[in-house]
């Protein structure tokens, strides 16, 4: 029984986590708030998990090479 709920602790603290990120809440301040000792330890563990991420860093790089570029015209 003591198992079920903290799996169950674990699973909110896991979605509280990905909804931070997915509202681009900065990696320090979510890993302040779980009470991890090292942003990397909140990366590593909680990163993966938001959608689209890849995308979105894509095209920040496009949108980067765009400006470059018009900025060179």
């Amino acid at each position: 029984m003591a198992g079920v709920f903290e799996d169950r602790l674990s699973s909110l603290r896991h979605t509280h986590a990905t909804l931070l990120f997915a509202e681009d809440v900065p990696l320090r301040i979510v890993s302040g708030r779980l009470g991890h000792s090292t942003i990397g330890i909140t990366g590593s563990l909680y990163t993966h998990s938001v959608k689209g991420e890849q995308d979105r860093a894509s095209e920040a790089v496009a949108t980067a090479l765009r400006r470059a570029t018009e900025a060179r015209v």
